[in-house]
């Protein structure tokens, strides 16, 4: 229907104008719509790229904090598309932290990072202008150090085998039962066996070693001394906490770097291979004894046909045991030393660095990490002042907040036989008991030694281990004050075996070759060494004498030697390039071929022996998962990025965004 007004076409007009007016408000609407949608897009579209590029972050935070970066960079991402052209910019802030954890203790130096993400547009209308959109995300990171783990190798090889032979294979057995992480980057052995006389950790499942929490390995479990793998049902029963083979590698690269520069020096970083420092922990105070080792010095012994000891006195008037006939003479190189006390050092929190051979044992009250160039010795217990002995410092009942100790060695850890006290001018023997003594050890322990490329084929003997001092005792013949028939007085004799003896001998001895010809090897029943025989009734004897200085004690009596030297206790974990023996059978065979003739350069250490060594008892001390020791070394992992370590992606999250952050 058309309306008409008196002229005709004026209604026309109106209604056209009139839809004009509703299509343009309708393209307004629209384009209302449409730019809606467009922003509502763009909106969406920068909540999933900011969440993308926070969740990219943590790895990126993580390189940054591993390279010591005092500032983090800002991370600026564009996306330049015809329909869309947008800047994302993430912002960090980085500061350290204390944490409490569940347990109640505080980790220090936990790094708190900070990432706030936002987006400016520059596409039309919105150029300049920031997305409405912000996501913030909190990273904390703690240092994951070597103590996280109770037991960590970087090869199961042993210290006297770098092949794929039996004497290669160390293995944990029967007796063992670790409570903490194990991991190592080789094979693992396990074998169905105890030491005599002993019973098994776990009667469930009998003479085979027992692990409460996590065991991995970048190679395989394989029984001794089949090399066969355990069944599943085997694993289950051996590993408590799970188990995984073939694991990625976990590089060990540990350093003292982070000692040498952050702790005390007070003997300055200069490796000095003319001393030793004798380290004593008196609670919060570290007590110091140089130790310095004088010029050598030549001395001559003649060697006899017939010299006499306990066993075989020179008696008056019979020529017939005299001082026999003059038949060489060994020149041997004496060096005598001078111990200096030094200062004390108070402590709470701290680490030191000590530039050559140290020896330490004592009580600790704080936390203390020593780290030395070198081999570290330990001559006593090493206990916490907050904890009974023999008794685990994280016990939740009685829980020891104070008290952390680290030994790093650059050398290997080597827990000393004896020693003779030149102070107290006494033979200090606190690691040597007997079977039924004890030595505990609480804290971390990493012998990080690398190999000498120097010693070629023998280059994996000056890898770092976890060992013990003096594996091959024989005895030696000990001072004996008697007649002289040359001055008819009583006179005391002393290095008896080197009157008697040739030391740096010729060829082994042969069938009915005169004793003196060679350092003894087995040599005949007349010239046993030690005394009283009578005394040793029933005792595993070899008739045989060590070799000069073997023994740290020399010459020391057979019936004085320690040779089963009770239980190990350690709480705490242990880590080492190799692994070192903590107990030895003494058995000449093919999994103990150090042995035989004498020859300690070459580490012959003469015949068999009785069985030496520590019992263990490792208890891991489950503090470490969060507080360490000052300095101590940390782990580095493989990762796209390369060797990573030092602050795991401990824990992360989305937070609501602060008002104000810093650009």
């Amino acid at each position: 229907m058309t309306l008409i007004n008196d002229r005709g076409v004026g209604s026309n007009i109106l209604v056209a104008m009139v839809l004009v007016i509703i299509a343009t408000i309708a393209t307004i609407s629209l384009i209302a719509v449409v730019n809606e949608d467009v922003y509502t897009t763009n909106v969406l579209q920068d909540s999933l790229q900011e969440d993308l590029l926070l969740r990219s972050e943590v790895k990126r935070i993580t390189i940054m904090l591993e390279d010591g970066k005092l500032v983090l960079s800002r991370r600026v991402v564009s996306i330049l598309a015809k329909e869309r052209n947008v800047t994302y910019y993430v912002d960090l802030l980085k500061k350290f932290t204390s944490m409490n954890t569940f347990m109640g203790l505080t980790m220090d130096q936990v790094a708190t990072v900070q990432a706030l993400c936002t987006a400016r547009y520059s596409k039309f209308r919105y150029s300049g202008l920031y997305s409405p959109v912000k996501k913030f995300m909190e990273k904390n990171s703690a240092r994951e150090s070597l103590a996280k783990y109770q037991y960590f190798s970087d090869t199961e090889k042993s210290d006297i085998s770098d092949g794929e032979d039996d004497a290669a294979r160390v293995k944990f057995w029967g007796n063992d039962e670790l409570f903490g992480k194990v991991h190592s980057n080789s094979d693992i052995w396990l074998q169905n066996g105890i030491k005599g006389g002993t019973t098994c950790v776990n009667p469930a499942n009998p003479n085979w070693p027992w692990f409460h929490d996590m065991v991995t390995t970048s190679g395989h479990f394989r029984i001794y001394s089949s090399g066969i793998f355990p069944t599943d049902a085997q694993k289950e029963a051996i590993f408590e906490g799970g188990w995984e083979e073939e694991v990625p590698t976990i590089a060990y690269q540990p350093t003292a770097e982070r000692i040498r520069r952050n702790g005390l020096a007070p003997f300055g970083v200069t490796f000095d291979e003319n001393k030793i420092y004798k380290l004593y922990i008196n609670r919060a105070s570290l007590e110091t004894t140089t130790i310095t080792l004088l010029a050598p010095q030549i001395d001559t012994f003649v060697v006899y046909s017939n010299y006499p000891d306990a066993l075989h006195p020179t008696i008056p008037n019979n020529p017939a045991t005299y001082i026999g006939d003059s038949l060489w003479t060994n020149r041997v190189s004496l060096q005598d030393s001078i111990w200096v006390v030094g200062p004390t050092y108070g402590f709470t929190s701290k680490s030191f660095f000590i530039p050559g051979v140290t020896w330490v044992d004592g009580l600790v009250a704080g936390k203390l990490t020593i780290g030395c160039q070198g081999n570290a010795y330990i001559t006593g217990n090493i206990t916490y002042a907050n904890t009974t002995i023999e008794q685990p410092p994280d016990d939740p009942d009685q829980l020891n907040r104070y008290d952390y100790f680290g030994l790093v060695a650059e050398g290997s850890i080597i827990i000393k036989y004896k020693y003779y006290d030149k102070l107290n001018e006494v033979i200090n023997s606190s690691n040597s008991q007997g079977p039924n003594g004890n030595v505990y050890l609480y804290g971390a322990y990493a012998a990080i030694g690398a190999e000498d490329e120097a010693l070629e084929e023998n280059s994996f003997r000056t890898a770092g281990v976890f060992t013990y001092e003096y594996q091959h005792p024989h005895g030696a013949t000990t001072p004996y004050r008697g007649f002289n028939n040359h001055t008819g007085r009583d006179t005391l004799y002393t290095f008896i075996d080197l009157h008697r003896y040739m030391y740096k001998p010729l060829p082994p001895i042969t069938t009915g070759a005169p004793a003196w010809k060679k350092w003894p090897n087995l040599t005949p029943n007349d010239v046993t060494p030690g005394y009283p025989v009578g005394a040793m009734a029933g005792f595993p004897y070899y008739p045989t004498v060590d070799y000069p200085w073997v023994n740290p004690v020399w010459p020391e009596a057979v019936n004085s030697i320690v040779y089963e030297r009770g239980t190990l206790w350690i709480f705490g974990s242990i880590a080492q390039r190799r692994r070192g023996f903590v107990h030895r059978s003494g058995t000449v065979n093919a999994s103990n071929p150090d042995q035989g003739a004498w020859n300690p350069e070459e580490w012959k250490w003469g015949p068999g022996h009785a069985s030496t060594g520590y019992g263990k008892k490792y208890y891991y001390d489950k503090r470490f998962y969060f507080v360490q020791p000052p300095d101590y070394p940390e782990v580095y992992k493989n990762s796209s990025a390369g060797l990573m370590s030092a602050f795991e992606d401990s824990a992360w999250g989305f937070k609501i965004p602060p008002k104000q952050f810093p650009k």
